[in-house]
């Protein structure tokens, strides 16, 4: 409430939406936050404990109450009967339970900093009103300091390596770190313990061990700025292994790979990536014949051997930073952190799309319904044009689509249009065409597609088609630009990628430059017809 309070000014149009829907349909009063505030101020600390009590034991009654049971339909499922299931929850009522015993932590987050940090190079990009810091330990930090939301920071972070950098062997420790660790709390505090220290706080930190960087991510208000950091720290420092966070972490693992098996999308999802992988070994998806490869002093290890050195991090802060604590803040903290001065890069493990078209049909399910997925891969040459040039050909053949495949034809709620590329480890792109539909209209509709795909080598786009294109992605770039979001994402994109990120600026200049004959050349590249992958779920029966 206090974080809604004080963006009220900025408060985004779709939250007015809500509250008009709630108060037509449901009668829902709308005072307005300042009223909604005052009141929660009010009443908030009259509620006690024992009120809290009273409304479970009027409301948790052992009558006038329903108990649902689901279970996988297989023969070897032992299904309970009614008198069972009663069975069970009154052995439950029949036990002595003891109390809970809240125990809230009083000590410090973090008791004290191993090293003093400190800010020793400093740069400016005054157009683009961030300020560019290199750490004494080696970090380097970007600060954009904005006034988009009064309450809002926002983290990340990266280093290249990953879990490209560990053997086949210690590979589902390492996929399954993160993970791991996140449960099992951080430094001299458990997770239940952590979450109570943070009581009150609106600050989340999450690490991540990807294909080819370790990371960080999160978000803060700015009086929680500090225990973002101290956070930050002590993952680095003085991750936690927890046992019982461990046996927990397998058993809903499991049970939930169970399950996938018996979803036809997952199923399907599955299929999609063993087949652009070319099933390689460490892109496959986590199933059961994994567990045994779980191992929690192995993830341990990997966690830390990939936080272990900071110097080669690049940090970013969008928000509402004070441009004077702030840098002060960051230094102190991230200027303390481990710094082996390792130079690492990512190893290329060979994943790469198949050549060729392939056409696979997956068999899941009793609805009566489809879903296709067409995917166009190959290698990109890396540059900012052709970045845009296929961002713009998704674009126009997601209008086409939606004009022809659901307006005309209606044979979908929709057509799912996505494109992406990358320049490490090697430079390669996708464009992926997806959509549901019904099982005897799956061969209509991917001739349909395939047929305005060949249009695209032939046919140059219309000047409407064009205008609207620019139209979309200027007015979608002015808006992205008093986003938080957009502007952390953005600036990770360009350091990660070695761009100047000045160039951030010139993107309607890009734009402006687009023209048919860019888009048919850049379809004639990408969109080759004996170059992709089709894949298709249908119903069992």
């Amino acid at each position: 409430m206090e974080i809604a309070y004080r963006e009220r000014g900025k408060t985004e149009s779709a939250n007015y939406a809500n509250e008009y829907i709630r108060n037509f349909l449901l009668e829902e009063p709308i005072p307005g936050i300042q009223q909604e505030y005052a009141l929660c101020q009010q009443l908030l600390p009259t509620i006690s404990l024992s009120e809290v009590n009273y409304v479970s034991q009027r409301w948790m009654l052992d009558h006038n109450r329903v108990v649902l049971y689901a279970a996988p339909q297989k023969k070897t499922t032992r299904v309970p009967t009614p008198a069972g299931l009663l069975a069970v929850m009154q052995r439950v009522l029949d036990k002595e339970i003891l109390a809970y015993v809240d125990k809230v932590p009083n000590q410090p987050l973090v008791k004290k900093i191993s090293r003093k940090g400190q800010i020793i190079i400093r740069r400016r990009y005054p157009e683009l009103g961030v300020s560019e810091y290199v750490l004494n330990n080696g970090v380097k930090v970007v600060l954009k300091p904005t006034e988009f939301k009064n309450d809002e920071i926002l983290m990340a972070a990266f280093s290249p390596g990953g879990h490209s950098l560990v053997t086949d062997s210690l590979f589902i420790p390492a996929v399954t770190a993160t993970p791991l660790i996140a449960a099992s709390g951080v430094g001299e505090f458990g997770v239940v313990e952590l979450e109570k220290k943070l009581a009150g706080k609106a600050v989340k930190v999450r690490c991540a061990i990807n294909d080819i960087t370790e990371s960080l991510s999160g978000a803060a208000t700015p009086r929680d700025l500090e225990t973002m950091l101290q956070l930050i720290y002590l993952y680095f420092t003085t991750p936690r292994k927890d046992s019982i966070a461990f046996v927990s972490y397998v058993k809903k693992l499991r049970s939930a790979l169970e399950n996938r098996a018996a979803d036809p999308f997952a199923v399907f999802s599955d299929s999609l990536r063993a087949t652009v992988t070319q099933n390689h070994f460490r892109a496959r998806p986590l199933n059961l014949k994994m567990i045994p490869a779980l191992n929690l002093e192995k993830s341990f290890q990997v966690f830390k051997e990939r936080f272990a050195d900071a110097s080669d991090f690049t940090f970013f802060f969008v928000g509402n930073l004070d441009t004077l604590r702030a840098p002060q803040l960051i230094a102190r903290y991230l200027g303390a952190l481990p710094n082996l001065k390792r130079q690492e890069r990512w190893v290329d493990v060979g994943i790469y799309p198949p050549q060729g078209v392939i056409n696979k049909a997956i068999q899941k399910g009793i609805e009566p319904q489809s879903y296709v997925e067409l995917r166009f891969t190959g290698d990109f040459e890396w540059s900012r044009q052709n970045r845009y040039a296929l961002a713009a050909l998704a674009e126009l053949l997601r209008l086409r689509l939606r004009e022809q495949v659901r307006e005309e034809k209606g044979g979908t709620y929709g057509v799912r249009v996505s494109q992406s590329n990358q320049q490490y480890p090697h430079p390669e792109y996708s464009l992926n065409i997806s959509w549901g539909c019904a099982p005897e209209r799956v061969e209509e509709l991917i001739r349909l597609v395939m047929t305005e795909v060949e249009k695209l080598h032939t046919e140059l786009a219309t000047e409407d088609e064009i205008r609207k294109i620019k139209e979309t992605h200027l007015r979608t770039y002015e808006t992205n630009l008093k986003e938080n979001r957009y502007w952390l994402d953005i600036l990770n994109f360009y350091y990660f990628n070695g761009e100047d990120p000045r160039l951030i600026l010139q993107y309607p200049e890009l734009v402006r430059t687009l023209s048919a004959e860019q888009l048919r050349t850049t379809a004639r590249r990408y969109l080759k017809p004996d170059n992709y992958v089709q894949v298709v779920l249908f119903p069992e029966k």
